[in-house]
């Protein structure tokens, strides 16, 4: 659906328009994909904060930070596995 198609549905008195729309496969697609531009711009502001400024940081942006972290690709939960 299209950004018009959205706007008519949130309009709409008729719930299983909006429904209709919400459960639309292309639109959980759309929200990941911008969640995982959110967490990439997020990761380069971390990046640049601890490099420049990271006196700055707040102690919830450090532990946020420490929890992304990544190695090649992998979590420490997927290492902790393989250690078993």
């Amino acid at each position: 659906m299209s950004t018009c198609e959205l706007k008519k549905a949130l309009a709409s008195k008729d719930t299983g328009d909006f429904d209709r729309y919400y459960e639309n496969h292309e639109t959980h697609q759309i929200i990941a994909d911008i969640k995982a531009l959110i967490g990439a711009k997020q990761a380069q502001l971390d990046l640049l904060m601890l490099e420049f400024c990271p006196d700055e940081m707040t102690p919830e942006q450090l532990l946020e930070w420490e929890q992304s972290q990544r190695l090649a690709g992998r979590t420490l939960d997927d290492l902790a596995k393989e250690d078993r």
